[in-house]
């Protein structure tokens, strides 16, 4: 089974799971990620089952050694459970290495009103370990941080 067959199957069974879990709205959602260890290229991606839509802040930071302000950050959105940063283009300048990933959702008000309508109008329904008070009191947001190894720098494909 290939790496994008195994993604496929993966963001199935979240799916699955996301409406066996019943995450109609006022229902709590219980926030899941899959992620890679290893990556070939700077290209992130994972599952979620987080809405359609969300949006979600994608970021990597220099690990071996830390090197202040060296990483990269930008946005993905989900799409059918599953999200993708490409981090890949030269002027990213990823290096191979170590990195600490880091997602992210922001505050509920700046999502669609569709992925509002799942993880409410202040992130209320968002449940589970990824599940963090937001800046303002009673906002709930998303954060997931991890490692990464990235084997090849960006730039063009080989």
């Amino acid at each position: 089974m290939s790496r994008y067959d195994r993604l496929i199957a993966a963001a199935a069974v979240v799916l699955l799971l996301h409406v066996a879990d019943g995450a109609a709205a006022g229902a709590s959602l219980a926030i899941q990620f899959r992620v890679a260890t290893a990556f070939e290229r700077p290209v992130i991606e994972g599952t979620t089952n987080l809405p359609d839509h969300a949006i979600l802040g994608v970021a990597l930071t220099c690990q071996n050694p830390p090197i202040p302000n060296c990483g990269v950050s930008g946005y993905a959105h989900v799409r059918n459970g599953q999200f993708v940063a490409d981090f890949s283009a030269p002027a990213w300048g990823i290096k191979p290495g170590r990195y600490q990933l880091r997602l992210w959702t922001p505050k509920a008000s700046v999502e669609p009103a569709s992925v509002q309508a799942v993880i409410g109008q202040h992130g209320e329904n968002l449940a589970g370990k990824y599940a963090k008070p937001g800046l303002r009191k009673g906002e709930t947001v998303v954060e997931y941080v991890g490692q990464v190894t990235i084997a090849k720098a960006s730039g063009p494909a080989s």
